[in-house]
C-alpha cells in the first residue's frame, strides 16, 4: 500500500466522468478561475514552486505505427519537447500535463423510457478513459512527489 504523509493513495477519491445528457446540452459551466485570497498566501506560491522542480522520467514509444520520436507539451505557452525511449529531465509541471493527459473513448445507447416502444427515446453517453502517455517517473529528489504525487495526479484525472 503506497503511503504519503499518513495518506493512502488508494483511499483517496477517484474522479467520476458522467455521462452526457444529450437532451440537455444548455447545462455547461464555463472554465473560469478566479484569484482568490487564498491563491495569494504563501501556500499557493510554495505549489508553484514546487510545480517549477526538475524531475526524470522515461517516456515510452506510443504504439502506433510510425510514432513519433518527440512529444510536445506545452504549460501556459511554454513548450517542452520530451524524447521518447530515453531518460528526460523536465519541470514537474510538464509530467502533470502528461499525466492528465487522457483519451476519452464515447459509447452512445440509446433505449425508450419505461421500455415502452412508443415512449420518448433516450440516448445515454458511456465515456472510457484511458492514459494518452506512457511514462515512467525515475528520479524526484522531492520527499513530496515521487510516486505517490504522480499516482494522485492520475486518480484526479
Amino acid at each position: 500500500m503506497t503511503r504519503q504523509a499518513g495518506i493512502e493513495i488508494e483511499s483517496l477519491p477517484q474522479r467520476v466522468i458522467p455521462s452526457v445528457d444529450l437532451n440537455n446540452i444548455g447545462d455547461r459551466v464555463p472554465d473560469i478561475i478566479e484569484c482568490t485570497e487564498q491563491m495569494a498566501r504563501q501556500d499557493y506560491a510554495d505549489a508553484l514552486a514546487f510545480n517549477e522542480e526538475v524531475i526524470t522520467i522515461h517516456l515510452h514509444r506510443g504504439r502506433e505505427e510510425f510514432s513519433p520520436p518527440y512529444h510536445d507539451f506545452y504549460v501556459n505557452g511554454v513548450c517542452e519537447m520530451v524524447p521518447v525511449d530515453t531518460d528526460h529531465k523536465l519541470r514537474r509541471k510538464f509530467v502533470e500535463v502528461m499525466a492528465r493527459a487522457q483519451a476519452i473513448s464515447v459509447r452512445t445507447e440509446s433505449r425508450q423510457i419505461d421500455g415502452n416502444e412508443s415512449a420518448a427515446t433516450v440516448n445515454d453517453a458511456h465515456k472510457s478513459p484511458r492514459t494518452t502517455y506512457s511514462f515512467v517517473l525515475r528520479e524526484d529528489k522531492n520527499k513530496k512527489g515521487g510516486e505517490p504525487w504522480l499516482a494522485k495526479i492520475r486518480r484526479e484525472s
